[in-house]
């Protein structure tokens, strides 16, 4: 299963299951749209220059405060001393980069950041970090 359905089937869960965990408001868990679709490929003039639209996407969304790295998704929800939970979804043979591993040594400061492979592992965090303790 990809990154994406995987991140789909657990915002389905979520609409279901956080009432249940103690959480009024399912919007308390947020898309982080770090790996968004930038148009590869796609080209656009301006002032008599070519510019790939990837190229003129990213340098928007860099101004806008977009963070290389940052996790898929933020519970924003305090529990055990930590400001939320960042989750960083993967599919059973994903790999973190070298600047996710550096972002979320940063965040890991304030925050609690797991990296979860599949639904399941994904459910479980969520559960053990709003139930009383860590995932792992």
């Amino acid at each position: 299963m990809t990154e994406a359905k995987i991140q789909s089937h657990l915002i389905k869960w979520w609409q279901l299951a956080h009432r249940g965990l103690g959480v009024p408001d399912p919007r308390l868990l947020i898309m982080i749209p770090n790996g968004a679709y930038l148009g590869a490929g796609v080209k656009q003039v301006r002032g008599g220059r070519t510019f790939s639209l990837a190229a003129i996407r990213y340098a928007n969304l860099k101004r806008q405060g977009f963070v290389p790295g940052a996790p898929d998704l933020f519970l924003a929800v305090v529990r055990h001393g930590r400001g939320g939970l960042f989750l960083e979804l993967k599919a059973e043979r994903g790999r973190l980069s070298p600047v996710q591993r550096d972002l979320h040594m940063v965040l890991r400061a304030s925050y609690q950041v797991e990296v979860v492979y599949g639904f399941e592992e994904a459910v479980t965090t969520i559960v053990t970090y709003l139930t009383g303790g860590r995932s792992k």
